[in-house]
C-alpha cells in the first residue's frame, strides 16, 4: 500500500510538472472583467438576481435538511416518540407558491436578457466572421478581411457567422461583451453589440474543437 502511494503521488506530481512547463506557452485572456458593450450591464444584472435566488433556494433546502438532522437524531429522538404527521397544509402552499414566484423572477430576467440579445437591431453593419480550426478571420462590407475585428464606438454591429462544411464545431465568445454564438459548419449564426470602450478586447473559442482549440484567440480593435 506505501509503495502505490508513493507512485500515485509521483506520478501527480510529474503531470503537475508538465502541466506548468506546458501553461507557460499558453496565451492569457484580457479584458475578461471589463463592460466594454451596451449590453453588459443587463446581463450582468440577471446574473447576479439569479445567483442571489438559487442561493436563496439552496438554503431553504440545506439549512432544514442539517436542523432536522441534528434534532431528530436518534439519540435525541427515538422512534417511539416520533408523532406521525401526515401534513401541514400552510407549509405545503409555503413551498409551491414561494419558489413558483422566485422561479418566475428568473424567467423573467433571463427572458429580458434573452430577447435583448436575440433582437437584432435594423440599422447595424454586418460583418461576416469565418471559424476554423483553429483561427478566426473576419470579412467587412468592402471585401477586406483582417484576422483581427476592428469596429467603430458607438455603433451597433451585427456578426454573421459560419464555418466551413468540412469543419467542427465553435462559439465565438467576447468576454468583455458578455456576447457568445456557436458557429456551425454550413449555417449562419448571428449576434450583435455595441462597443462603448475603446479598448483591445479578447476573443475565444469556447466549444471543445481539437488539439489547438485554447489557442482558437484573436481580438476585437
Amino acid at each position: 500500500y506505501g509503495r502505490w502511494c508513493v507512485r500515485y503521488v509521483s506520478a501527480h506530481c510529474i503531470a503537475l510538472r508538465e502541466n506548468k512547463i506546458m501553461m507557460k506557452d499558453m496565451p492569457t485572456l484580457n479584458g475578461f472583467w471589463d463592460n466594454a458593450a451596451t449590453l453588459t450591464a443587463s446581463g450582468d444584472n440577471a446574473a447576479y438576481i439569479i445567483h442571489v435566488i438559487v442561493i436563496v433556494l439552496m438554503m431553504t433546502v440545506l439549512v432544514p435538511m442539517f436542523y432536522f438532522l441534528y434534532k431528530y437524531s436518534a439519540k435525541r429522538h427515538p422512534k417511539e416518540k416520533t408523532e406521525n404527521i401526515t401534513h401541514n397544509v400552510g407549509l405545503e402552499i409555503a413551498w409551491t407558491v414561494i419558489p413558483t414566484i422566485l422561479l418566475m423572477v428568473v424567467f423573467y430576467y433571463g427572458f429580458i436578457v434573452l430577447k435583448e440579445n436575440r433582437t437584432m437591431p435594423q440599422d447595424a453593419t454586418h460583418i461576416k466572421v469565418i471559424g476554423k480550426t483553429w483561427s478566426w478571420s473576419y470579412e467587412y462590407a468592402n471585401g477586406k478581411k483582417t484576422d483581427k475585428l476592428y469596429v467603430p464606438k458607438d455603433e451597433n454591429i451585427v456578426l454573421d457567422m459560419t464555418a466551413p462544411d468540412n469543419d467542427v464545431l465553435h462559439s465565438f465568445w467576447i468576454p468583455a461583451f458578455r456576447q457568445k454564438e456557436d458557429v456551425v459548419p454550413g449555417r449562419i449564426t448571428n449576434l450583435w453589440f455595441n462597443a462603448v470602450k475603446l479598448g483591445e478586447y479578447d476573443v475565444e473559442c469556447t466549444e471543445y474543437c481539437g488539439d489547438r482549440h485554447s489557442y482558437m484567440l484573436s481580438k476585437v480593435v
